[in-house]
């Protein structure tokens, strides 16, 4: 995907890590399809996530506190 130019990769030059507890209302599950749709955001997630496989806390508010830091 990322070679076909499909999907991108944020440079770590830019990447703003964020720490993000433990709480329902700020999970990868509540999240997602709120942020993951946007074309902004939707470059650099998976094409699709299985159910019962979730997407990777860290990577998901990681993208988002990058190009969205003022709605984190």
């Amino acid at each position: 995907m990322i070679l076909s130019g499909e999907k991108k990769l944020l440079p770590l030059a830019e990447l703003k890590p964020v720490e993000v507890g433990n709480f329902p209302e700020v999970s990868v599950k509540a999240l997602y399809k709120d942020f993951a749709e946007r074309p902004t955001v939707a470059p650099y997630m998976p094409p699709r996530v299985f159910k019962g496989k979730g997407l990777d806390k860290t990577y998901f508010f990681n993208v988002i506190s990058t190009l969205h830091e003022e709605e984190l």
